[in-house]
């Protein structure tokens, strides 16, 4: 009964469980690419897809739902919530969708839907927290940018970052990331509510920090491209 754990593979049935928890409010230009990169990423393991739609009012979840059809999850959690104030509420209540099968499937990823999922995001990342005994782990992730003058972009740069240009240009693993991060469920409250939902924005930078606080600290795992994070304007 032992499966919550990143211990030995004998407890992993044979592979580990997997969570991946994506939040989206009117994605429907970008969640079936979404989809389609999870897929790619996760053929193979035994996994569950956590998807909250946060009240959208295009074809969001019209998408989401034909789309699963073809993922090869174990299982599929597809709520629709009224509209959440913010995005560290929607995230907490994708979360609060796998909240019975923690132990079963004890590795968490989060992403947003309009980004990308690296093919090496689970390879890369998993077995090496495992045998290292992290709780947490982290690989590079990319920004890509359609527009890369726009004041989302410039905001971004500064003298530590490199210049984001259209297409690839891969961020020092040591940035943290929500989609670049694997996450143990025992780091994961009892009632969902991973993010605190006072904070209008950079919910994750207040989760990382009181980590830190705390003495967690995510392992920076170098090696291969694990997420591709989309900037837009708005």
């Amino acid at each position: 009964d032992d499966v919550g754990t990143f211990g030995g593979s004998d407890h992993w049935n044979p592979l580990p469980g997997i969570q991946v928890a994506i939040a989206g409010h009117n994605v429907e230009k970008w969640v079936g690419r979404c989809l389609d990169s999870v897929r790619c990423a996760l053929d193979g393991y035994r996994w569950i897809l956590l998807y909250a739609d946060d009240a959208s009012t295009d074809n969001s979840r019209d998408i989401v739902a034909e789309k699963s059809r073809l993922l090869g999850a174990d299982a599929v959690f597809l709520h629709t919530f009224k509209k959440q104030p913010n995005a560290a509420a929607a995230k907490n209540r994708a979360i609060s969708l796998g909240l019975h099968l923690r132990k079963k499937y004890p590795a968490l990823c989060l992403m947003d839907a309009d980004d990308v999922m690296g093919e090496e995001r689970i390879r890369h990342l998993l077995w090496r927290v495992r045998d290292g005994g992290f709780l947490m782990g982290h690989g590079a992730f990319e920004y890509v940018c359609e527009n890369p003058e726009s004041s989302d972009v410039q905001a971004m740069r500064s003298p530590d970052k490199p210049l984001i240009r259209p297409g690839h240009d891969q961020m020092l693993t040591g940035h943290l990331h929500p989609g670049s991060t694997l996450i143990h469920e025992s780091l994961i409250p009892t009632d969902g509510n991973l993010f605190d939902e006072s904070f209008e924005s950079r919910e994750d930078a207040w989760l990382w920090l009181n980590w830190y606080v705390k003495g967690i600290r995510s392992q920076p795992l170098p090696g291969p491209v694990t997420y591709y994070y989309s900037v837009r304007p708005g």
